[in-house]
């Protein structure tokens, strides 16, 4: 989204945000759109791409127009997605028509909104799971463990990287402990910070550096807890949601500092125009502003 924009998209229908008058407004749900779709703002238009419909561009009167279907990645839910600042990348998902059961959907492609024109990814040194935490580091796509079926389904720690430029794969280092356990990954400059939760009660923070290609323990949350860690990139500065509890951790210095905390957890999170929103599930807004 650019600033002061906020799009969210529903199966009940759309919402858009804007920041600067504190105001929200209805919109139109673009046709088989369905929760966690991926939106896109290009200038005053959106572009629009749920995995399960063709996609769409919204311009700035709410009209949709579709966008080329030749090539356009084939009907899949929960497919990881990054915008690079020309292209929208997709890979992987699944292929979930009941009543037959899930299937893999290990291949993906490349969507050049100013050309209009969708292009195959490569499959060599691709990602063998379908699904897996991802990040856009600004030249590549990283994507971290997913799960696969061998007898039973078995979540793998392996880690792939795409480089749009160069159109190609190469592999990261495995993550670090039980892939099993819940963790979250977010951008560190040129680098990522992982934090994953080891048990009820603690949680281990990673840091991982691309030119030696290993991950480092760093400092961990003051606070374990129950539920998911969540990461956000908050303007270059990173923010811990764990257990209901709010933490910045600070870079340079190798440490966590406490942040206000929210009521209960949010469903969605997003940095908008120097501060973040939490939307909460039984509907109300909350805006923290980063202290200086």
């Amino acid at each position: 989204m650019h600033a002061g924009r906020v799009v969210w998209f529903r199966s009940d229908g759309g919402l858009a945000y804007d920041a600067r008058t504190n105001e929200w407004r209805s919109l139109d749900t673009p046709s088989g759109w369905r929760d966690g779709g991926i939106v896109v703002s290009i200038g005053d238009d959106l572009i629009v791409w749920s995995g399960m419909y063709p996609g769409q561009r919204i311009d700035a009167t709410g009209a949709s127009h579709r966008i080329s279907e030749v090539r356009q990645p084939s009907v899949r839910k929960l497919a990881r997605c990054a915008w690079t600042g020309r292209e929208l990348v997709v890979w992987g998902g699944w292929n979930q028509r009941p009543p037959r059961p899930r299937t893999p959907r290990l291949n993906g492609a490349a969507y050049d909104a100013a050309r209009d024109v969708w292009r195959k990814l490569p499959k060599t040194n691709a990602p063998t799971t379908p699904n897996g935490l991802h990040l856009w580091t600004g030249s590549e796509f990283w994507i971290w463990a997913g799960e696969v079926k061998k007898g039973t389904w078995k979540t793998l720690g392996a880690g792939c990287a795409y480089d749009p430029a160069a159109d190609t794969w190469r592999s990261l280092a495995d993550l670090p402990g039980d892939p099993d356990y819940p963790f979250a990954v977010v951008r560190l400059t040129d680098a990522a910070l992982m934090v994953r939760r080891d048990d009820l009660e603690t949680c281990s923070t990673w840091g991982y550096e691309p030119r030696s290609d290993l991950w480092e323990p760093l400092a961990p949350p003051p606070e374990g807890g129950a539920g998911p860690p969540r990461l956000l990139d908050c303007g270059g500065r990173i923010v811990l949601l764990l257990a209901g509890q709010t933490f910045e951790y600070l870079v340079m210095r190798d440490a966590w500092a406490r942040l206000p905390s929210l009521p209960n957890e949010p469903h969605h999170l997003l940095w908008l125009d120097g501060a973040l929103l939490a939307f909460m599930s039984d509907g109300p807004v909350y805006r923290l502003v980063m202290p200086t």
